[in-house]
């Protein structure tokens, strides 16, 4: 995998939120 895995996980999280 890449950045994009990263990306996707602080955008989740900032969802979540």
């Amino acid at each position: 995998m890449g950045p994009q895995s990263a990306s996707s996980g602080l955008v989740l999280n900032l969802g979540h939120l």
